[in-house]
Order: structure tokens, then C-alpha cells, then sequence
């Protein structure tokens, strides 16, 4: 049976005026039970000579759906495609790319009912990183597409595997950038030594189109001593320009690191820990061969932080909120605040890396390692009440933002205050020491995407206020021009800054 997708802006009644102009006829149904919305009916059926249409619509994701079985069902099909609005698989690929979750999940639907194995790591990509309902719909949808009749999707892994044996098929299918990162670090994570499945997988790390992907499996490849890959680390591409999010000096340093891992890979020993600070060539490179095989290091300077922020996983699981505040609700999607349905995102007790080594910092931020207590914060920006939706209405004096601050806690019976410039880091970063909230490439796929803990919009739009005054002055995090989460500059009280709340 052939499917096509209408488009769903095309109501039931044109469309089976259309469909009857073509000489289908609608066959009644007096046992149909009434539409649940008026005019357009979840099923009906069209007959022609030889050929039978059937017709089903989703009232809720607005799909609408044709199946044309029969003898000649791919000439109707390509009949049918020229006379109608239809949507294909780039139109299903598209709403896969959508931030907001309607459209996900329509293109998840739409994907399913193509039988688009193509979609396949688009698919994927959404199986983690995003809400659970989401990421449930995902996981059936590749399911359904993996095991389809005829195996079309199997048979085109089997293809690529045959053309490349000794790679992953299981790397390719894994989606995401995020997911491929976190099969990375997990092997350096858990792993003492390289296998020949390991070394499948770094080889197909090594071409990725994410330069973050393939510096971590060059990272992996080092810690594990995956001798046979030396060659292919010499040949792995860098990033070459700073609008990948790294400067001149930094792809230097990531050029040392290559050549360290080169070196550990051919068998040099890792240097014994120093006791003072790698200022000199010499004591970076034993600093860095330190790094790389995963030894621990005295001095936490920019390499070290930049090889572990390429080789820690996130966690699969964070300590829950002990007790869960009066007032904070648990929801699908997530926490919110009882009364006023400010979404929560929940920043779990264990340790983040903090602070950055960059020029021209306007707020020093040294290197560190800090444990979080356990908070609540806003997942989006708050607007202030009464005003558009505009970037304007979510500007505020520092004096209406702690006004703001005070009138949610008398309403909703918890302290509402602003974070500090820690916190606002530890919520927009996470644990791991990456650069921005959706990772160390500043072209990723998830550019601007939400924080390990869930937060959106920390960086590209809106600088935001803090607790943490500097003199006179306040510190905000953030916005169009501060895109690494450890930057901060002070700001006068009375300027325009977004606010974003954190409960206790």
C-alpha cells in the first residue's frame, strides 16, 4: 500500500472535490461515528475502478494521510502527487529540525508513514536531548523504520558497512552530535584499552563533519593507545577558523595536542607529574601527555580544561531535588512553578568546571572546579508582565528585576532571587567544561540549543543580570556577544539587561 501526505492546510471537503474532479468516488459510511472536529472526518474511503483510497486524518498533529492500494497503485500514487498538496521527505526532514515539539513530532509521524529510512539519523538525533515525549516518539519511530518490511533500511547499512568494514555502522546510526560525543567519552570513561569495535568507531569519528567529534576520538584514540591509528590521527582534520569557536592560539594548542597523542600512540611514556606550572614548550608537551592519558594534573590551565571538556561524558544520571519545594510541580516536560508556570530546570548537586583562560576577559574567571548545592532556574527568560513578546519586553533595570524577583516570591510563597554569575554558569554550561551551552564547536548542529541542564537562550541574545556585583556595578553572563558561558562583564544598574530567576 502507497501513502501520500496531504497537505494539511487543504480541507477535507477540497480535497474530496479535487478527488472527485479525478473520477474517485466517496463511499458512505453510515456507522462513521461524528467528526471530532466539524467537516473533517478522522476516515473515509474512495473508490475508482480497480484502485481504493483510503483516507485517515489526525485531529491532533493535523495529518493527513492517503493509502492507494491496488493493481496500478504507483500510477494513482504519481496521479494523486500532481493533483494534490503533498508533503515528501525533505518537507518531514525539516519539521525534524524544528525546535518547537509539534512540529517534531509531526515530522516524526510523517517519517514513520513514508517509510523513510533516509531519515534515519534525523531520527536518532532526537532520541536524547530532548523532552521525554519527544524522545519516546523517537525510539519508535527508528524502531518501526529499522524493522520495516523488506528490510530497505537494514540493507542500506549493510551497503555502507560492505563499503567501509572497518568502520561503525552503530557510530553512523547514533545521530546526533550529542550522542556521538557521548559515545566518545564513555569509551575513555570506562575503557583501559582499544579492541578492533573501538578502533571501528574512531575510524568513523575521524570523518565525521563535526570537528568537535573528531578531536574527541583523537583524544579517545590517545588515552586508549589505539597504535594502528596513527596514521589516521596524523590526517584528522582541525578546525581552521575562529568562527568554529576556537582563536589562533587555540588551534596551535589543539595542533600540540594531535601531535602529543601521535607520540603517545608510537609509544613514549607519560612524564611524571610536575610540580610547577607548564610555562615552557617542553613542560606543556609533558603537561599535555599527562592530559591526554587521562593522568591527573596539578595545574588546571586551558589545555587541560579543553582535552576534558572532549573526554567527559555527560552523566547518565544526577542526583534528584531531595525534597521537592511546595509550589514547584512535576510535569512531562519537566519542573514548573505552581501560579505562575515558569518552567524550572533542575541543576543537580556534583561538580561543574567553572572559568575560562581567553584575552581580553573583562571579568577574570580563573580555572576551577565547584560543586554545586542543588538549585532550581528558569528555563527561558521572563518578560515582564503587560508587555509584547518582543526582545524589548524582556529588558529590565536591575531595580525591576529584583522588584520582579519580589513580587514572584510573595505569590508564590518561595524565594525568588536572581543567581549568581556561578550558578548562571553552572546552569548554562553543565559539568563537562564546555565552551557553550551546546558544546565546544560554535557552528554545532545544536547552536544556540539548550544547556546540559535543560536552560535556553543563555547565550546569542540577551545579556543577563546576576547577584554578583563588581563595585557599583553588577555582573551579567551571556547574550549576543558573550557566547562562552564563563564570561562576564559588569554593567551599571540602571542599564537594560533579561532576567532569569533562581528559586532558594
Amino acid at each position: 500500500m502507497k501513502v501520500l501526505i496531504v497537505d494539511r492546510r487543504l480541507v477535507f471537503a477540497d480535497m474530496a472535490a479535487r478527488l472527485q474532479a479525478g473520477g474517485w468516488q466517496l463511499a458512505a459510511d453510515a456507522t462513521a461515528p461524528p467528526p471530532l472536529i466539524e467537516g473533517e472526518p478522522e476516515a473515509a474511503q474512495f473508490q475508482r475502478a480497480g484502485a481504493r483510497l483510503q483516507y485517515h486524518f489526525d485531529p491532533a498533529m493535523g495529518m493527513r494521510q492517503l493509502r492507494v492500494s491496488g493493481a496500478l497503485a504507483d500510477d494513482e500514487l504519481a496521479a494523486l502527487a500532481s493533483s494534490l498538496p503533498c508533503l515528501g521527505v525533505e518537507d518531514a526532514r525539516d519539521l525534524l529540525r524544528f525546535p518547537d515539539v509539534e512540529s517534531r513530532l509531526l515530522g516524526l509521524r510523517m517519517a514513520e508513514a513514508l517509510d523513510a529510512p533516509e531519515l534515519l539519523g534525523d531520527v536518532a538525533a532526537l532520541m536524547s536531548g530532548t523532552t521525554p515525549t519527544i524522545a519516546r516518539q523517537a525510539m519508535r519511530t527508528f524502531g518501526r523504520l529499522i524493522a520495516q518490511p523488506g528490510g530497505a533500511a537494514l540493507r542500506a547499512v549493510g551497503h555502507w558497512k560492505q563499503d567501509n568494514p572497518d568502520k561503525s555502522a552503530i557510530f553512523l546510526l547514533a545521530g546526533s552530535t550529542h550522542n556521538k560525543l557521548q559515545i566518545l567519552r564513555w569509551l575513555a570513561h570506562d575503557r583501559r584499552q582499544s579492541n578492533e569495535h573501538i578502533e571501528a568507531v574512531l575510524r568513523t569519528a575521524f570523518e565525521d563533519p563535526d570537528w568537535e567529534v573528531r578531536v574527541t576520538a583523537l583524544v579517545v584514540a590517545a588515552r586508549l593507545r589505539a597504535d594502528g591509528l596513527v596514521g589516521e590521527v596524523a590526517r584528522v582534520r582541525l578546525p581552521e577558523d575562529t568562527a568554529d569557536g576556537v582563536n589562533v592560539d587555540e588551534r596551535r594548542m589543539l595542533r600540540t595536542v594531535q601531535l602529543c597523542a601521535i607520540e603517545l600512540l608510537e609509544g613514549v611514556a607519560v612524564p611524571p607529574a610536575s610540580e610547577s606550572p607548564p610555562t615552557t614548550k617542553a613542560a606543556m608537551r609533558e603537561h599535555l601527555l599527562r592530559c591526554l592519558a587521562g593522568e591527573r594534573v596539578r595545574w588546571h590551565e586551558k589545555a587541560f580544561l579543553f582535552v576534558a571538556s572532549l573526554s567527559t561524558p555527560l552523566p547518565d544520571a544526577v542526583p534528584p531535588p531531595g525534597i521537592l519545594p511546595e509550589g514547584i510541580d512535576t510535569t512531562d516536560h519537566g519542573y514548573v512553578l505552581r501560579g505562575c508556570g515558569i518552567a524550572l530546570c533542575w541543576v543537580p548537586p556534583i561538580d561543574h568546571w567553572l572559568g575560562e583562560e581567553l584575552p581580553k576577559m573583562p571579568v577574570a574567571n580563573p580555572i576551577r572546579l565547584q560543586s554545586s548545592e542543588g538549585f532550581f532556574i528558569a528555563r527561558d527568560l521572563l518578560a515582564a508582565p503587560g508587555r509584547s513578546d518582543a526582545e524589548a519586553g524582556f529588558l529590565w533595570d536591575h531595580r525591576s528585576a529584583l522588584e520582579h524577583c519580589r513580587r514572584l516570591s510573595a505569590t508564590t510563597g518561595l524565594t525568588l532571587r536572581l543567581p549568581t554569575a556561578d550558578e548562571w554558569e553552572m546552569a548554562a554550561r553543565g559539568p563537562d567544561a564546555r565552551r557553550f551551552p551546546w558544546g565546544n564547536n560554535a557552528r554545532g548542529e545544536r547552536r544556540f540549543g539548550a544547556s546540559p541542564w535543560g536552560v535556553n537562550n543563555a547565550v546569542g541574545r540577551l545579556a543577563q543580570w546576576t547577584a554578583t556585583s563588581r563595585g557599583e556595578q553588577v555582573l551579567v553572563c551571556g547574550g549576543e556577544k558573550q557566547w562562552v558561558c564563563a564570561m562576564r562583564a559588569p554593567a551599571n544598574r540602571a542599564s537594560l539587561q533579561a532576567l532569569r530567576i533562581v528559586i532558594g
